[in-house]
């Protein structure tokens, strides 16, 4: 692998333009993100910098290059080496470094310039309330009512994944604090629809989803830190058991879904190419490959189909196998991420969000295996990520997605230290 293997995720020109400084991302789990210096009229780059995401990476929680000072001495960086995001500096000198990086302040960098007269402008996003879950009635049309936001909100950077309960009265969500060494502390939240109530179910550390058993009160969880732990956890008396231990993968094995009869639980295990999807027999304890996404992610999972999206189409093929078929053909202005999908419990309509002819976030159906997509209506936030999940007894919808807390603009003077004389 080349050294420099990966994504350029931002570039800077030293301020008497002899340098470029450029960042790269990693394209393969377990690599650092690096730093490089390069001379602005070509030859060969030099490393300056390079550092581990954290054991849990959570979004921005990464290295990440910000600027050059204004006197030339050091690269403004944000990095987690003191434990938490936090600006250093990196002194370097004629296309290498110097020495370590230099703390300057904790806080959350996302992206910031240098001003000319020295200062640092940054853009810094608080993770309270970073994801929403809300929740509708849907007619007999498949157009939703008015939208309720649960509480608490979802804060972190960790997707709630709300599930229904096969009786449709309940939902299970997960959200975060953001906190800590591994991906913070996940709580797990059962809402009832019937009671209009929301309570604690369990908490830990690392990240963590739940869904629903079907035949009992009980919640099926993966928790992950450095392994993932499957377990099933008592909705009445909060027992905890320990059911299975997944190894370690690149990316992180995530609960799906169950069998009806809840013999067999379902396993997304994520690496950097496929995602396969694992069904794990409760029974016999064994572990058996159910499906293959060979080049995307199966967005959905029905009893019947299979959806993923291609470029701007969602595609439709049946669980049992066969071709894929394109079905929609999205909005060339909706970001990939911003994808989400769900079918009906019947299999009949698959529900996704896309952009109407007024640019607006809402929510669409068609029909499968084809069809004419409809406009039902709004969407109550506009951010990417998150999902749709429509009760078993189709009379409610449930949608997630990133409402991040305001970002700030800030200005940082007087930060770089004084030069030493010599």
């Amino acid at each position: 692998m080349s050294h420099n293997t990966g994504l350029v995720t931002s570039a800077a020109f030293s301020p008497d333009g002899r340098f470029v400084a450029y960042e790269i991302d990693p394209s393969v789990p377990g690599q650092p993100s690096r730093i490089f210096l390069i001379p602005a009229q070509g030859g060969e780059s030099s490393q300056v910098y390079e550092e581990m995401r954290p054991p849990e990476y959570k979004g921005n929680d990464r290295l990440r290059l910000l600027d050059w000072t204004a006197d030339g001495r050091f690269l403004a960086i944000a990095s987690q080496r003191a434990g938490k995001g936090a600006l250093h500096l990196l002194p370097v000198r004629d296309g290498k470094a110097t020495g370590a990086p230099q703390f300057v302040q904790f806080g959350e960098f996302e992206s910031a310039f240098i001003t000319s007269r020295g200062g640092l402008t940054y853009w810094s996003r608080k993770p309270e309330s970073f994801w929403a879950v809300y929740l509708a009635p849907l007619d007999l049309g498949g157009h939703p009512g008015d939208w309720k936001r649960l509480d608490p909100p979802a804060a972190g950077r960790g997707y709630p994944q709300p599930s229904w309960s096969s009786d449709s009265n309940q939902i299970v969500y997960v959200t975060s604090n953001g906190e800590g060494d591994i991906g913070g502390t996940s709580v797990v939240h059962l809402y009832s629809l019937l009671a209009g109530t929301d309570r604690e179910i369990y908490r830990a550390p690392g990240y963590i989803l739940c869904v629903l058993a079907n035949q009992h009160p009980n919640l099926f969880c993966s928790a992950t830190t450095h392994e993932t732990k499957i377990l099933s956890i008592s909705v009445e008396s909060g027992t905890i058991a320990l059911l299975h231990t997944v190894p370690a993968s690149p990316l992180g094995h995530y609960i799906a879904y169950t069998d009806d009869d809840d013999r067999g639980i379902y396993i997304y295990e994520v690496d950097p190419l496929k995602w396969k999807i694992l069904r794990w027999d409760i029974g016999t304890q064994q572990s058996s490959v159910s499906e293959f996404a060979a080049s995307a992610v199966p967005y959905t999972v029905h009893q019947q189909w299979l959806v993923r999206r291609d470029r701007q189409t969602l595609d439709v093929r049946p669980r049992s196998g066969g071709e894929w078929r394109t079905v929609v053909h999205l909005s060339t202005h909706l970001k990939p991420a911003a994808v989400v999908s769900c079918f009906s419990p019947d299999g009949k309509w698959l529900y996704y969000r896309d952009l109407d002819s007024a640019g607006k976030a809402s929510l669409f159906r068609v029909s499968i295996p084809s069809g004419t997509p409809e406009r039902l209506g709004d969407l109550p936030a506009t951010g990417l990520g998150g999902g749709i999940r429509i009760s078993p007894n189709g009379s409610n919808i449930v949608f997630s997605a990133m409402d991040p807390a305001p970002g700030e603009l800030y200005l940082l003077e007087n930060f770089v230290p004084m030069e030493s004389k010599r």
